[in-house]
């Protein structure tokens, strides 16, 4: 299969869901091989989108170039692995990504709107032959078992009466526009006091996260 870009430039404002501040982002197509490279117009400076270039994964994935750093990059880089980009410049004005919504939907519905590029190169596959098993000290774990074609399965315990244990499932036959990309963003109501304290959540609201309530409020 080709590589693929976009056909053309989108543009969002918003504010950024930890610093509370104004963020610009415009999308723009890229040559192939290019990957996916986040652009810090205030800097000048360039930040590939490899997980060598991540700096912190604390309430939100940050990736890091020097002393340049985008924040809260989970939701466009969803957006764009899932409509099957290989190609694209996101060039932004600060250092974390606008909310949104709280989701990927917002991107994924412009970009659907005119569809993708296809160019003449080469899709370039990592062949794994064996299985990977990783864990860490926390035991999160990733299981990656060779097959034919592609699939994701992810088990969550958030410890919760409410939520109970997440699963999700995708493989090819799941239309990820429909059924991945309006996932929201959330957290615990008796998480924000500590989330405040840690000089987070400045831009959180009704319209950008869900607030899980977990233990019963006393109406003091």
């Amino acid at each position: 299969m080709n590589q693929q870009t976009l056909k053309k430039e989108y543009q969002f404002k918003g504010k950024s869901l930890h610093t509370g501040a104004d963020a610009t982002v415009c999308l723009k197509p890229a040559d192939p091989d290019t990957g996916i490279r986040f652009l810090r117009t205030d800097l000048g400076l360039e930040i590939p989108a490899l997980a060598s270039r991540v700096t912190s994964t604390a309430r939100s994935t940050q990736l890091g170039e020097g002393e340049a750093v985008v924040g809260t990059v989970e939701h466009i880089m969803s957006a764009l692995t899932g409509l099957g980009v290989d190609n694209a410049i996101v060039e932004i004005s600060g250092q974390e990504m606008p909310i949104l919504n709280g989701s990927a939907s917002l991107y994924v519905d412009a970009i659907l709107s005119d569809g993708l590029l296809a160019q003449n190169v080469q899709r370039k596959y990592i062949d794994i032959r064996e299985p990977i098993f990783i864990e860490n000290e926390n035991g999160s774990r990733i299981e990656i078992i060779p097959a034919d074609k592609p699939s994701i399965d992810v088990e969550i315990d958030f410890s919760s009466q409410v939520l109970g244990v997440q699963t999700a499932h995708w493989d090819e036959s799941v239309d990820y526009a429909s059924q991945i990309a309006p996932c929201r963003t959330f957290c615990f109501l008796h998480e924000l006091e500590q989330l405040v304290a840690l000089g987070l959540v400045k831009g959180g609201d009704v319209d950008n996260a869900i607030v899980v309530v977990e233990h019963p409020l006393s109406g003091e």
